[in-house]
This record gives C-alpha cells, structure tokens and sequence, in this order.
C-alpha cells in the first residue's frame, strides 16, 4: 500500500516493510554465504541419510511400563507427605490439649517477705 505525496519524518521502507527513520546508517549488507559448504551441516545430513539403528519392538510397552512406575511413586510420595502433615497437625493438637499453653501460667514464686 503506497501513500501519496512525499515521505513524512521517516524515510523510504526498509527491509521489514517498515518506514525507516532518517539519519540512521544503512544495515550492512551480509555476503552470501549460501556457496560455503558447512561441515556440521553436511555431518548431520551424511547420519540422517546412513542406516537408523533398529528400534526394539517393545521399547514402547517398556515406556509406558516406566512412566506407570513414575506415576505410582510420584503418588505414592503424595500419600505419605499428606500423612506425614496430618500426623504433624494431630501431634500438636495433642500437645496443646495437653499443655494449654493459652492459659495463664502457675505462680511458682515464694511470696515476698515471707520466711
């Protein structure tokens, strides 16, 4: 979509399409460098075209076999922290049934003046 007239504040669009503002250099231009040959690039093509590694038949099964394994001990450890707390919770309540620690403490003091 072109505008009629001349430019406003910023200049002619750059590369994003986007109108670039004035008086900011140029981006340099990068050299093509599609003709070098990468050699990770070619590495990694020479494995991908070469024989795959034979995959057991049951290396399904044993996955699925291995994440009900990770699910049954995941909550299993749930159980157990969820006791773990409610023994905490029942100890205290038992230790505050027991000492009532929100009542006034006995006087232990020998009256003053006296012996």
């Amino acid at each position: 979509m072109s505008f009629p007239g001349p430019p406003g504040p910023s200049g002619p669009p750059g590369p994003s399409g986007y109108p670039r503002p004035r008086g900011l250099p140029e981006p340099p231009v990068l050299p093509d460098l599609s003709g070098i040959p990468d050699h990770k690039e070619e590495m990694v093509r020479r494995m991908l075209d070469g024989p795959h590694p034979p995959v057991p038949p049951d290396l399904g099964a044993r996955a699925a076999a291995r994440g009900v394994r990770a699910v049954a001990r995941r909550r299993m450890l749930h159980v157990l922290v969820v006791v773990l707390a409610g023994a905490a919770v029942g100890a205290l309540l038992v230790w505050a049934a027991a000492t009532q620690p929100w009542s006034a403490p006995e006087i232990t003091t020998p009256p003053v003046g006296g012996l």
